[in-house]
């Protein structure tokens, strides 16, 4: 590895570059650089940590860095008025520093942090011993901004289990040389780590902004040592990978994401992946979204939405529900629209339902077609479900023999509970079902096959479509109608606009129900800027208030208390009423408010309480929606 220079930290993946040259390969500070050659990486000072943090864990609900303080030295916070170790015990000093260095770490994948937060919690820990400061532009520190994941909250809240696992980690390198292949391998086999429980804080829910002000209790040292337990990790693992070896571990940090991707694609052809490495797949389904020109990464947008879409797939009748503005029509074009460029062939039809939507409409009725000789004509009509559906079928005839023109279709009714949906489906519900679906085996047609209401009144040439000389769709013209297997049927709704209840039993059960709640991440996703660190701080900073305040103001809504609205989460409000200020300003968010929120809340409230009551409420809900 080459010499680092500290001067050249301008990103995550310097900063690791460096870390690993200074640190794991010099075993020396990255804190105070130049000012300190002597060697802080070693067997003993990692052993300290060991039998001290891993293996003398907390409980209870307390400040992280009240824990790390006690089981370091033995003494809390607001005890440390002066160098917590004599300058005689070096072990224990660099275990200070070892720990901060792990939190360096652990930090350094996260997008959604920044150098200022980075740094406080830094020096939190290495004031444990006061001797100890952060040379001046330290560039580990204020040469970069963030890092290459947005981590959600199970990440932050498995801070001890991921510190334990990074310590762990470096006490294989305080005993050995460093070598990239060898820290791959170790990563790939460990994704778990073993902790310990010794004491337990008995502290409700301190306030970390007071931190300094609180006296806390002495923690309680447990009667016995709770089992031991082994931890999953696997996202710090994905996130120390992607460090390591950048250009073929991918840059993501949730588990769970690579197993949707790799779910995802794999229904597609020219995706279908065979290897049991999950990360060999991932950089397999990669390749091909490059070679087809499509995106270079799986957090592009449009990629996104095929995995981490709308719907389950598996199924092919499916109705999102939930609050308004929750992205649930949006999001389902987004992804038929990003599976439409994999699948390079597929249709779809986007339907809004309303009350005098019908039968008529959705699956054939007869309807005028012009003035003849001063009298209205009137003709036997396919409706848009019935016509995809005669489509789809002669789609399934041209493709027996060549699967390449093999189409998907996509039918989206958006807001399908507005309708009299029992008079809408009429028999369409017989052969909706997957089981049902028509289908051509060795030149067969098998499924199910049922007569439309005004079946007599068709002539053959409309409705007869022949697999082969002996099979037609319709037989002897009579009618006859059924659902391809090529088709999806998706159905949006809101909870709020009419009851559930407007689906019967027997529509209810042959759909896939997915619920849909606000996308707080969605929101982070509007407003973040990259390209600018200063700015990309501010707009973190105000940011963040925006998604509490989003947060604060849907629980408001749910809730009773602190005069809360007392409803349901159908009344929730989504993404989209909190993605339409242009910049987080106090005068953008005031119009916002005023213009699309107050008004759906009022509304809200004048089914639930007296006139009387609304002003007053509003009120109180539009304090919690500040920055």
């Amino acid at each position: 590895m080459r010499e680092c220079k500290y001067e050249e930290i301008k990103d995550y993946k310097s900063a690791f570059d460096c870390f690993v040259q200074r640190f794991l390969v010099e075993k020396k500070s990255i804190f105070r650089l130049k000012e300190a050659d002597e060697v802080i990486l070693t067997k003993e000072s990692v052993q300290y940590l060991m039998d001290n943090f891993v293996n003398n864990g907390y409980i209870g609900n307390t400040n992280s860095i009240e824990k790390f303080c006690h089981q370091l030295t033995g003494k809390d916070l607001n005890e440390i008025n002066e160098h917590t170790f004599n300058k005689d015990e070096i072990v224990e000093k660099n275990a200070v520093e070892i720990l901060a260095t792990a939190v360096w770490l652990w930090r350094l994948p996260a997008k959604n942090t920044n150098k200022v937060a980075r740094k406080k919690l830094i020096e939190e820990i290495l004031n444990f011993d006061k001797s100890i400061s952060i040379a001046q532009n330290n560039q580990f520190i204020d040469g970069f901004g963030s890092g290459f994941a947005t981590v959600a909250q199970g990440y932050n809240s498995s801070k001890a289990d991921h510190l334990a696992y990074i310590i762990k980690l470096f006490q294989k390198y305080s005993e050995e040389e460093y070598n990239s292949e060898n820290i791959i391998r170790y990563i790939k086999e460990n994704t778990t780590v073993t902790i310990h429980a010794i004491y337990k804080y008995d502290v409700d829910n301190p306030d970390e902004k007071s931190l300094d002000k609180k006296k806390y209790n002495k923690p309680e040292k447990l009667n016995k040592t709770e089992d031991s337990k082994d931890v999953d990790v696997k996202d710090l693992c994905n996130a120390l990978l992607h460090l390591v070896e950048p250009k073929y571990y991918q840059p993501i940090v949730a588990n769970k994401h690579k197993k949707l991707i790799i779910d995802s694609f794999t229904n597609f052809k020219d995706f279908e992946v065979k290897d049991s490495d999950d990360d060999a797949n991932l950089n397999y389904i990669l390749k091909q979204l490059q070679a087809k020109n499509l995106a270079y990464h799986f957090y592009h947008e449009s990629i996104r939405n095929i995995w981490l879409g709308g719907f389950d797939f598996e199924s092919k009748n499916m109705i999102l529900h939930g609050a308004p503005g929750t992205g649930k029509t949006y999001m389902t074009e987004e992804t038929i629209k990003a599976r439409k460029i994999i699948e390079g062939n597929s249709e779809y039809e986007l339907v809004q339902f309303h009350p005098s939507y019908g039968y008529e409409d959705f699956i054939e009725g007869i309807k005028p077609i012009g003035l003849e000789q001063g009298q209205m004509r009137f003709e036997l009509k396919n409706g848009i479900f019935k016509q995809m559906c005669i489509d789809a079928f002669k789609n399934l005839i041209e493709s027996q023999n060549d699967k390449t023109k093999l189409k998907t279709f996509y039918f989206i009714a958006d807001e399908i509970n507005r309708a009299e949906l029992s008079r809408v489906f009429g028999e369409l519900l017989l052969c909706l079902e997957d089981d049902k679906r028509l289908r051509i085996v060795d030149g067969k047609v098998e499924g199910t096959k049922i007569k439309t209401q005004n079946s007599n009144l068709w002539k053959n040439e409309h409705i007869v479509v022949k697999v082969n000389e002996d099979n037609e769709l319709d037989e002897n013209g009579k009618g006859y109608f059924g659902v391809p297997e090529n088709i999806y049927f998706i159905g949006t709704m809101n909870d709020i606009d009419r009851s559930v209840d407007s689906f019967d039993m027997a529509l209810r059960r042959r759909f896939v129900w997915k619920h849909y709640r606000c996308d707080y991440e969605a929101i982070e996703n509007k407003y973040k800027d990259e390209k600018d660190i200063e700015a990309y701080i501010t707009a973190c900073k105000n940011l963040n208030n925006h998604i509490t305040a989003c947060k604060n103001l849907n629980n408001h809504i749910t809730t009773e208390n602190n005069n809360g609205f007392n409803l349901s989460d159908s009344y929730e409000l989504g993404q989209a009423y909190f993605m339409k200020p242009k910049n987080l300003t106090k005068k953008e968010l005031d119009r916002v408010w005023l213009e699309h929120i107050s008004p759906i809340l009022k509304e809200y409230l004048r089914a639930e309480y007296p006139e009387k009551d609304i002003i007053g409420k509003l009120e109180e809900a539009q304090k919690i929606f500040k920055i």
